[in-house]
């Protein structure tokens, strides 16, 4: 009788148990809205609930095998569980992906005496060089509201930051005056981290010449007014914009650079001195806690020295990211360069 009530009793918990979970991974009905959950919980520090998030909805979106795995990894190597971090990485490797598992990153130092690491690093990187003997720097464009071939349009360039894609970017470069005025270029790099992140080094020729041949075809299919032309980014693409607009790999008039990664030391005085001769204009935005804030800072130092006008904006409270109001910033940007209004 006793085994009876207890089977009972377990019967009810299921069926009143069960519309409950399904109810919490219905809610769900987008990967992306499954990362934004699991980066809030990693914000807060809660990994073990992020795994089991992960975990209820594997296998539920198709196409994202590799951001799964990717996130899997991280959060095992957060929970220090790191034997199940490399069997992701594994796992991965099988299915053809790669991570950028490179051995003197900080991030790995915990792993590097597990005996399979270095074998997996090694995997990765064949993988990673020999998707690079493929990768080609891509672009997708967006035309204004309206668009007409015989009117001219200002254009603007942009470039997703260091592990990122054009995906992400349009995530968060969006903004009413954009859409209305604006022939709108996202540019994504041919240099992969990852298998489906890129970035970008540091005055690199192939992308400064991938970059121009990109403006060339642009004028070219679209009317674009030449004399209006801004380029943006975020992190490292906020300093690669900053590097094609400043040393003028194709003739800009203006800069967005969200939180760049820049030394004090990246431009010289020559470099500055011959953009503000053709007047370019700077607009940077950056967080108060910012890791890169000084470098910013000391930049700008050279701006005010070389005449070069800009506006720098510094966030009270915010990181290495992107501005909670963002799309407002880029109109005030777009102002500010004198291109609107």
């Amino acid at each position: 009788m006793k085994k009876i009530a207890q089977a009972i009793i377990m019967s009810f918990i299921l069926i009143f148990a069960t519309p409950v979970v399904l109810a919490q991974t219905e809610q769900y009905d987008s990967y992306d809205r499954v990362q934004k959950a699991v980066n809030e919980l990693e914000q807060a520090k809660k990994y073990e609930e992020a795994i089991a998030l992960m975990k209820s909805v594997e296998g539920k979106f198709l196409g994202y095998e590799y951001e799964i795995i990717r996130e899997f990894a991280y959060l095992y190597l957060k929970t220090e569980q790191y034997e199940k971090c490399l069997d992701a990485w594994q796992e991965g490797h099988k299915k053809g992906f790669f991570f950028l598992i490179h051995p003197n990153l900080p991030q790995y130092k915990p792993l590097k005496d597990l005996v399979r690491f270095n074998d997996l690093a090694a995997e990765d990187d064949r993988l990673r060089r020999e998707a690079l003997t493929r990768s080609e720097t891509v672009f997708e464009s967006e035309l204004p509201t309206g668009y007409d071939e015989s009117k001219k349009y200002p254009l603007l360039i942009i470039l997703h930051g260091g592990g990122s894609n054009i995906a992400q970017a349009r995530k968060h470069w969006h903004s009413p005056v954009m859409k209305k005025e604006y022939i709108v270029v996202f540019i994504q790099s041919y240099l992969h981290y990852g298998m489906k992140d890129f970035g970008w080094r540091k005055e690199d020729p192939r992308a400064r010449e991938d970059i121009k041949n990109i403006y060339r075809e642009l004028i070219h299919q679209y009317s674009v007014d030449t004399s209006k032309v801004i380029i943006g980014g975020i992190s490292a693409g906020g300093s690669a914009a900053m590097d094609i607009s400043l040393n003028q790999i194709i003739p800009t008039r203006g800069i967005i650079g969200v939180c760049p990664a820049i030394p004090g030391d990246r431009f010289t005085t020559e470099q500055i001195k011959k953009a503000s001769r053709v007047r370019i204009r700077a607009y940077l935005i950056t967080g108060e806690n910012d890791p890169g804030r000084e470098g910013q800072e000391k930049t700008v130092e050279l701006f005010e020295s070389e005449k070069l006008q800009n506006k720098f904006i510094v966030i009270s409270g915010m990181g290495h990211e992107y501005p909670d109001d963002f799309s407002r910033q880029i109109d005030s940007a777009l102002t500010f360069l004198n291109f609107t209004g």
